[in-house]
């Protein structure tokens, strides 16, 4: 018996590996930031967003997707961290927090440090 084939709608997609950080020949795992934040217009969140860039370049965040919750698009998550202690500093700055508020983040950001 033949099982009838389904179309694919998608190309098929490869993950590719991410190899660790190497620091003095001892391996380092990968941190990531996710930021989770309600803006309440997203149009007007991200030009502020992208005039940010060199801040977050400074504490050693490094985007690679940004992601929006499907269900509720206004609430944004974004990093791949590349020095903890200035990420942990920036999420608590003033500039960031200055930034946020230009932008229209409606609530408090909820910040998530992952292995």
């Amino acid at each position: 018996m033949k099982l009838a084939t389904r179309p694919t709608v998608f190309p098929t997609l490869t993950r590719l590996p991410v190899a660790p950080i190497k620091t003095n020949n001892r391996r380092k795992s990968i941190i990531h930031l996710l930021v989770r934040s309600n803006v309440s217009d997203f149009a007007r969140w991200k030009p502020v967003y992208d005039a940010h860039l060199s801040a977050r370049q400074k504490a050693g965040l490094k985007e690679e997707h940004l992601f929006r919750n499907a269900d509720v698009s206004n609430e944004v998550l974004p990093f791949t961290v590349e020095d903890f202690d200035r990420a942990k500093a920036f999420t608590a700055s003033d500039d960031l927090r200055q930034a946020m508020e230009r932008a229209g983040v409606s609530d408090k950001p909820d910040f998530y440090f992952l292995k």
